[in-house]
């Protein structure tokens, strides 16, 4: 069995920082869960994992959607395979990026193996992009998953309202979560 966290909601008017706070403490602890359970020895099937590792990005980042995204067998394309979130499977039906400047910012992002995270998609260079008209989101980041050297695919997240707003603890338990998706 594949131990779970129940964590309760927030009070209303909880101020926003406090529940930063909340948010990076939930995401501390399942990613400390999930190093347990894959350091346990047993055998996960790999869906298994993904999901353990989108559900800890969802609840410990406060963004609306993630999605796990692999490369094409003929590393023409990054697609989304799975994700979770309000409109993930909507998006992940359509989150299809070729891996070339075409496919900004996605395909830079794993031919680069470069992790991007942007605080708001319509100030930056991409804000006119098909990527944008795509995700409808306001911010995200975009976290490549790297096999021997290989940019595979990664983990995208982002906001449907207002900026990405992740501290620094935050995306380093981001970053530790991505690195035990390559076990």
């Amino acid at each position: 069995n594949i131990p779970a966290t129940v964590i309760e909601p927030s009070p209303r008017g909880v101020p926003e920082l406090e529940t930063s706070v909340l948010r990076t403490a939930v995401l501390v602890q399942l990613t400390r869960e999930i190093e347990a359970v894959l350091r346990s020895g047993r055998t996960y099937p790999l869906n298994e994992v993904v999901l353990m590792i989108l559900e800890a990005i969802y609840r410990g980042t406060g963004c609306d959607r993630v999605l796990f995204c692999l490369v094409d067998p003929d590393r023409l394309f990054v697609q989304a395979r799975m994700g979770i979130g309000d409109g993930a499977a909507a998006l992940t039906h359509k989150f299809s990026f070729p891996l070339s400047s075409l496919g900004a910012p996605i395909g830079p992002a794993i031919v680069e193996r470069q992790d991007l995270f942007v605080e708001s998609i319509r100030e930056s260079r991409h804000g006119a992009s098909k990527f944008a008209s795509t995700v409808q989101a306001t911010a995200f980041a975009f976290c490549p998953i790297v096999v021997n050297g290989l940019a595979i695919g990664g983990f995208y997240f982002d906001r449907l309202a207002g900026p990405l707003e992740l501290d620094l603890h935050t995306k380093q338990s981001v970053l530790a979560l991505r690195e035990w998706g390559t076990q």
